[in-house]
């Protein structure tokens, strides 16, 4: 390893005679095995090339290696690196990784001097073929020494930062015959590095003006490590996110310029990558292929010989494609339909890489410039075009068929969900901008919609401004919009399509909020279709977040369910009058049901529900589920305080619905208060539960604003004392380090403290001067925690939880 690092030799024939010997003679077979092959190589890379002797010495090392693949964990000989097998091991000693290095970054002499031999094209050609089947044998060596599962980590570093390797890897991402190869192994470089890719030193600009289509899903697959800190995105809990992002500020500043970078690339965003998520799909064997069937059918009426021809004909086609992707048999047809069914996997696959590094960039430092290019491309109405090819229906079932989230391109089937479940993530991320959603409608579907709101004699001063240009909204008789709420009743409820269906349709309507759209959904019968989802769903037969990872096939929970309908009914209801008003009647309206239910013997069994018992079964699932309900909680909590506020007909309205009454109570909302701080404190919070502490917060500082909260937290203090009469002080000490981890988490200009201004309508101040007087120290006053829990003086909870 020393040949990598730089202070050993950088030839095998450099290294002492007397060590060879030694390791010859204590018959280390497989020592001079290796040895022999990597001197072979290295000579002919010095000295005359030999392809056919290269590719004989790679395969012998490629087998070598490959065998250990097989070995148990006990067969490993400690005696290498890190436990290394000892075909491995003698591979690092001998410094393999250095001559494989060579192999990729440099040209034997007799090819960089064709021109000199008097060549022809087609010699000179054949010659570079030849010369790339080598280094696509070292591509793999390379591949397989850096996925193992022992690794040196130092040498780990050292070549993961050659940018001279990474960059003749990208150049070969234009190479027929080494792109897939170099994609395989620049992935496992970048997941070896400490930092992200600087892009700016790659000449990525330059491979733009080379590369084509087809080639361009390696790319971008490649170019999504490079905008993404991988390591803070493996976190799951937000102090460990916080954490990570503090300690490695370089990363994050590396992402982003990357991403400056990226976004600023002429042609890279629009219509390079834009081209490859949308265009239509054309095989392109079709119409070869349709010439062939004609040429068969001539053949078959020939002689036997030409049965012959036939067959040499169909494994010279075998040979371009993956042979399991035929079926059996002569029949024209199905080798068509194989071959067609090939180029979706891979036309599919393209299309899935393209919308991942997307959504990269529109979370990226640049995403209003990325997002109007977005808008000026139709990027939007071009999925909408498209969404037939897309969003097919089973035949059989009439329904999406399920689906997993993970990256498995093995067949088209496998294809078709991941990019169904991908585009819906770069629906969520378009919408979640909170800019230019008009182009998920069409115009007509503005103008029924103005009609509507006349029918409904709806005040005009309640309706905010849609702004809105036709030329960038869709231009068929539906938007996209309207596609994925339609999609929604022909999916599973247990799907997780219906999961990303209903977050791409919240992320609508999140931020600042518009009555106009949520009287668009109202209109398409998203209330009713999710409240029967909640009234309906059945816990016994889902997983649930307490089962394993393994037993969630489809990848989503009976949680993930309801925390995404429950999200979606209080973005459509908050503020908004007539939503409560259609959530009341939906649930007056919906028909007897039978599920499980608990009996007075905390036993599970069969009961039924008629229309009556609807409101308190959704009152016990609220309830029994904080986290997954706390945003729709806090939406009725921000729209009775806003009725309050009203003229005299909303304060009518606001005793009158049941929903909104109900949370108006000061004991009910303790309550639910009470519930979120048994079930959140400062070392579970994850992007999924943090929301809790942000309603929990609003109770709080709603309570303030109506000089009620001394009578709050007092009443907290009673609750406390006969909950925990052990323990007593666990609310009030909980409370207190969610708060100063809320500090420290929001910052004023944030992401997520301005979607959190823009979802709740209070300034970020009011948040800030609510939390700053609950953590005073002034035990004097009755609206601080200390004055009912004086143990909180005791310690300095800001450093223990400063991140």
């Amino acid at each position: 390893c020393k040949r990598i690092s730089g202070v050993g030799p950088k030839n095998l024939t450099d290294l002492p005679l007397p060590f060879v010997q030694n390791k010859i003679s204590n018959n280390h077979d497989k020592f001079y095995e290796t040895f022999d092959s990597l001197y072979h190589l290295e000579s002919c890379l010095n000295g005359h090339y030999e392809n056919t002797l290269c590719l004989e010495k790679l395969h012998r090392l490629y087998q070598q290696l490959n065998d250990d693949r097989f070995n148990s964990d006990e067969e490993l000989n400690t005696n290498y690196n890190c436990g290394l097998s000892e075909n491995r091991g003698n591979f690092l000693l001998l410094g393999g990784f250095y001559t494989m290095e060579k192999f990729l970054t440099q040209m034997p002499f007799q090819l960089t001097n064709m021109c000199n031999r008097k060549l022809t094209e087609l010699q000179k050609r054949r010659e570079l073929e030849a010369f790339d089947k080598t280094r696509f044998l070292a591509i793999q060596i390379l591949h397989m020494i850096c996925s193992a599962a022992h690794w040196d980590e130092y040498l780990a570093s050292k070549v993961s930062r050659n940018l001279d390797l990474i960059k003749q890897l990208l150049k070969f991402l234009v190479n027929r015959v080494l792109s897939s190869g170099a994609m395989i192994l620049l992935e496992d470089l970048m997941v070896l590095r400490e930092e992200p890719l600087d892009l700016r030193d790659t000449e990525i600009d330059k491979l733009m003006t080379e590369i084509s289509v087809d080639q361009f899903s390696n790319l971008c697959r490649v170019l999504s490590f490079a905008i993404v800190d991988i390591r803070a995105e493996s976190e799951e809990l937000l102090r460990a996110i916080d954490q990570s992002r503090k300690l490695n500020k370089l990363n994050n500043v590396l992402c982003e310029q990357n991403v400056i970078y990226l976004s600023k690339l002429p042609q890279f965003l629009s219509p390079f990558l834009i081209t490859v998520i949308t265009r239509k799909f054309e095989p392109s064997n079709k119409l070869f292929m349709e010439y062939l069937a004609i040429a068969i059918d001539v053949l078959e009426e020939n002689s036997s010989p030409a049965n012959t021809l036939i067959a040499q004909i169909r494994m010279a086609l075998m040979g371009i494609h993956e042979g399991n992707m035929f079926p059996n048999g002569n029949d024209t047809e199905q080798l068509l339909a194989a071959m067609n069914r090939a180029d979706l996997t891979k036309d599919l696959s393209m299309r899935i890489e393209g919308v991942i590094l997307l959504i990269g960039l529109l979370y990226g430092p640049r995403r209003n410039a990325v997002l109007m290019t977005l808008v000026t491309s139709k990027l939007i109405p071009k999925i909408s075009s498209l969404f037939d090819f897309f969003f097919r229906i089973d035949t059989q079932s009439g329904l999406l068929s399920n689906a997993t989230s993970q990256r498995n391109y093995s067949t088209s089937e496998n294809s078709v969900q991941s990019l169904r479940i991908q585009l819906f993530r770069l629906i969520h991320c378009f919408c979640d901008q909170q800019t230019n959603n008009a182009v998920m409608l069409c115009p007509s579907e503005f103008q029924k919609l103005e009609k509507y709101v006349q029918e409904l004699k709806i005040d005009s001063s309640e309706l905010s401004f849609v702004p809105y240009e036709p030329k960038y909204m869709c231009d068929e008789p539906e938007g996209l919009l309207s596609k994925l709420v339609k999609t929604i009743d022909k999916t599973s409820v247990t799907s997780v399509y219906r999961f990303w269906l209903n977050r791409a349709i919240e992320s609508f309507l999140r931020g600042k909020t518009l009555f106009l759209y949520q009287l668009f959904l109202i209109k398409l019968g998203v209330v009713d279709t999710t409240v029967q989802t909640l009234i309906k769903l059945d816990k016994h037969t889902m997983p649930t977040r307490s089962t394993t990872p393994v037993e969630r096939i489809n990848g989503t929970t009976y949680e993930d369910i309801l925390q995404c309908s429950f999200d979606l009914l209080g973005q459509i209801i908050k503020f908004n009058s007539v939503g409560f008003e259609k959530l009341e009647k939906s649930l007056r309206e919906t028909g007897v049901i039978t599920l499980y239910g608990r009996t007075n013997k905390d036993l599970w069994s069969l009961r039924t529900l008629n229309a009556d018992q609807h409101w308190a079964h959704l009152i016990d699932i609220i309830f029994d589920h904080v986290i997954d309900s706390n945003m729709f909680v806090r939406c009725v909590l921000l729209s009775v305080d806003r009725f309050s506020k009203a003229p005299s007909t909303s304060i009518y309205f606001a005793q009158q619905n049941k929903i909104l009454d109900y949370f108006s109570q000061l004991p009910l909302r303790l309550k639910y208060m009470c519930r979120i701080l048994d079930c959140v404190n400062v070392d579970n919070l994850t992007q999924d539960n943090v929301s809790c502490l942000n309603t929990a917060i609003v109770v709080l500082l709603f309570a303030h604003n109506d000089n009620q909260l001394p009578l709050y937290l007092s009443s907290l203090h009673q609750i406390q004392a006969s909950n925990f009469p052990i323990n007593f002080g666990y609310y009030f000490h909980n409370l207190n380090s969610l708060l100063h981890f809320w500090i420290q988490h929001y910052q004023p200009l944030g992401k997520d403290s301005i979607s959190l201004v823009q979802g709740s309508g209070i300034l970020f101040q009011h948040w800030v001067d609510c939390i700053t007087l609950l953590l005073s120290k002034d035990v004097g006053n009755p609206c601080t925690l200390s004055y009912y829990c004086k143990e909180l003086l005791d310690h300095d909870m800001t450093s223990n939880y400063c991140l």
